[in-house]
């Protein structure tokens, strides 16, 4: 039996993929790609932290 609530999303598409930073047009490009991905990233830890909350 899953834990998991079945309300979790999925794990978004990261903006900052290596293809992506390697196709940026410069260093400020790739800075704004890896601060969308951040902040992609944080809410998803989020989100795994109180789906495994919920499972103790």
């Amino acid at each position: 039996m899953s834990c998991i609530a079945k309300s979790l999303p999925r794990a978004p598409k990261y903006p900052d993929t290596a293809e992506a930073l390697r196709d940026a047009g410069g260093a400020a490009d790739r800075y704004q790609l890896m601060a969308a991905g951040r902040i992609l990233r944080e809410k998803r830890l989020a989100e795994l932290e109180r789906a495994v909350d919920a499972c103790r």
